[in-house]
């Protein structure tokens, strides 16, 4: 199964289990890290469009290893947002980042979709 199945079954899974919706869903975001183009597979975004779940899918060949949550991390500089989660369809972790602490803590599950917060 290559990535982009996996991607694909994330992508329904997000949709029909956890309520995020297409518009909330960038699939191969471009992003810019230290001046180098990059693209993330999937960045969910909350109700009020910020980024919220940034997810770095890979195909089920590929082991979840320090440099897959190197590359992760990575994407997220210029995001700061606060769940991660990488995934080969076999296996998923995800945790929640604590920016003012400067840690994470994984977590057992995926956050659902968060709606819009009134300021």
């Amino acid at each position: 199964m290559p990535e982009e199945v996996v991607r694909q079954l994330v992508i329904c899974f997000l949709m029909e289990e956890l309520g995020y919706s297409v518009n909330s869903l960038q699939v191969e975001k471009s992003l810019v890290v230290n001046g180098l183009e990059k693209r993330c597979d999937i960045l969910g975004l909350d109700g009020n469009t910020r980024p919220f779940l940034l997810i770095e899918c890979k195909a089920p060949s590929i082991k979840l290893a320090q440099k897959v949550f190197k590359q992760i991390a990575w994407y997220n500089m210029p995001l700061q947002v606060p769940y991660l989660m990488v995934t080969n369809g076999m296996v998923t972790y995800c945790c929640r980042m604590d920016y003012s602490a400067r840690t994470f803590q994984f977590i057992q599950t995926v956050p659902p979709f968060s709606p819009a917060v009134s300021k």
